[in-house]
């Protein structure tokens, strides 16, 4: 399991949990999340074969730019 957890200055952690939620839709591959006042933590794996496939690294990724101010989303301002 790949798992990152980091502090979010708070009311940004929401902001940051449903970019999360988005990217998984779009990209067909859903990671746990949990979250609270000013932090969050995101765990990846392929639960198909109950590990780490190159994908889970691909979307980690893309969750780390989302985290760093990447790219923009679609239909968020």
């Amino acid at each position: 399991m790949l798992t990152a957890s980091s502090e979010v200055f708070g009311s940004r952690t929401l902001t940051f949990v449903q970019a999360v939620g988005e990217l998984a839709e779009t990209q067909g591959h859903h990671p746990d999340i949990s979250f609270g006042w000013g932090y969050a933590t995101v765990s990846l794996r392929t639960k198909k074969i109950k590990g780490l496939h190159e994908n889970d690294f691909i979307m980690a990724s893309r969750i780390d730019r989302l985290f760093n101010g990447g790219a923009p989303r679609p239909g968020i301002s």
